[in-house]
């Protein structure tokens, strides 16, 4: 992670570690803690800088990244993910960002301009959307 930083302030770069962990999963780790000694401390000690690390997905049927209760490293997990220094999709910290009110603004414009857009009776010649229909054209 430290070469990122670097680059990344060399180039006036944001600093990230974009899908990070283990390549074939974690199923096979025997440290509990790891998520939080092997990830989460070393990042802070050495890469406080980073916006974000983002783990690999759990597409796999035979490989995991994000343990669940009762595998080896979820204690670990759980210690990461309790952490101050860990944001979740789902966490109340990430829903309170000005960045998640704003995109959420254009959702919620989106979806409403589509339930009025669809509930507007079609103008004689127009499509419903307001594009001209071919009798138009």
């Amino acid at each position: 992670c430290e070469f990122v930083v670097e680059f990344a302030e060399k180039h006036n770069k944001v600093a990230t570690l974009a899908e990070t962990g283990i390549l074939y999963g974690i199923e096979n780790i025997s440290s509990p803690m790891w998520y939080e000694s092997d990830m989460l401390k070393p990042i802070m000690k050495h890469c406080p800088q980073l916006a974000y690390a983002l783990t690999f997905t759990d597409f796999s049927t035979t490989d995991y990244w994000v343990p669940l209760p009762g595998q080896t490293t979820y204690p670990g997990f759980m210690k990461f993910y309790e952490d101050d220094h860990t944001m979740f999709l789902n966490d109340t910290l990430w829903r309170d960002t000005t960045y998640y009110r704003f995109i959420s603004g254009f959702v919620d414009s989106a979806q409403a301009g589509l339930a009025v857009q669809s509930r507007e009776a079609p103008v004689e010649g127009k499509s419903p959307s307001g594009h001209q229909t071919e009798s138009e054209r």
